[in-house]
């Protein structure tokens, strides 16, 4: 939610890699919907404009929390910031695939040989991505 008040023009990008459904935090969540709805009608989600968006009290003082926050980090690299929120999250999605992937072989023997060669393959595409990442 910082980066997206530092950086309102990051909503498309964020929007089109993350899930909304990945945001589980309920207060995070009415926070990204009231930037996209602010988006949808032409409006940067800024905070004076976040700020109309909440009639509840603790939502207007988490909005003004989070701008605060993002000031104080407005010094680091935005477009970074955005690489490793998008990479944390597809990782995240990785880990749920794999876990499945193992938990689909302890169920079913029959296949479990072919699962475990699916999480393995997964399993070094991953370290070979990551590997790829840091060298730049």
């Amino acid at each position: 939610m910082e980066l997206l008040l530092l950086e309102p023009g990051y909503l498309a990008q964020i929007e089109s890699a993350i899930d909304p459904a990945a945001i589980t935090s309920p207060a995070a969540r009415e926070i990204y919907d009231a930037c996209r709805r602010l988006a949808a009608t032409g409006e940067p989600p800024e905070l004076g404009r976040l700020m109309v968006q909440f009639d509840d009290v603790d939502m207007k003082s988490l909005v003004v929390q989070l701008d605060e926050s993002s000031a104080a980090k407005s010094s680091t690299d935005h477009e970074r910031r955005l690489q490793d929120l998008v990479h944390a999250y597809e990782q995240r999605l990785e880990e749920d695939r794999r876990r499945k992937t193992l938990a689909a072989a302890q169920q079913d023997e029959a296949s479990a040989p072919e699962s475990l060669a699916d999480f393995c393959q997964q399993s070094h595409s991953k370290h070979l991505r990551e590997y790829e990442r840091r060298k730049k």
